[in-house]
């Protein structure tokens, strides 16, 4: 398996999920944020 470097990064729409607390088991608490609960890594 050859990684690339954009591999590597997060997609740009999940750092948009997680500043906008859609990642997080709940929401406005700070440092709850979860991969496995955003939308995108979800639908992937």
């Amino acid at each position: 398996m050859n990684l690339k470097g954009d591999d590597l990064m997060m997609p740009l729409q999940m750092v948009n999920e997680i500043k906008g607390d859609q990642c997080d088991k709940t929401a406005g608490q700070p440092n709850t944020a979860n991969f496995a609960l955003c939308p995108s890594w979800k639908a992937s």
